[in-house]
């Protein structure tokens, strides 16, 4: 397991990116706990995943990706963004048995004005579709730092 997070904490590290917003790399606590990445495909649209632990039952491995629309204006700020998400992703839990399933991420995103951060608050209702099918929410906060390589 060990080196499955660090191969793919090299490969979210090592892509080529665009500039403004390009790629995000940061932490998040909650369901799971460890590292997020986010790469914005377009100027509302991004693939974002983590991968961490999570502290459910007797705790596990927990990977996440997702394709994620925002919506810029809903919400007015007087400095920087804050955009309402939602997306539709899948995710693998290794316990026992590997677990396949669906996620729903919704979330707000705060990206600073004059600085490469966001921080971000999600709730994530999941579809479990493998081994067993059942449904729960789980939740999330964390920040990424912007770069262009």
């Amino acid at each position: 397991m060990i080196k499955n997070f660090l191969l793919v904490t090299i490969f979210i590290i090592s892509l080529n990116l665009a500039a403004h917003h390009g790629m995000g790399v940061g932490i998040v606590a909650g369901d799971p706990t460890g590292i997020t990445g986010k790469y914005w495909t377009s100027k509302n649209t991004t693939i974002c995943g983590a991968m961490g632990w999570s502290f459910r039952g007797e705790g596990y491995l927990h990977i996440n990706g997702d394709f994620i629309y925002h919506y810029p204006n809903l919400i007015e700020v007087e400095k920087g963004e804050l955009p309402l998400y939602f997306g539709i992703g899948g995710r693998l839990a290794f316990k026992d048995s590997t677990e396949i399933g669906i996620r729903f991420p919704v979330g707000l995103v705060y990206l600073f004005p004059d600085a490469p951060f966001d921080a971000f608050f999600e709730l994530s209702p999941y579809l479990n579709i493998y081994p067993e099918t059942d449904m729960f929410l789980s939740a999330s906060l964390g920040g990424r730092f912007f770069f262009e390589l």
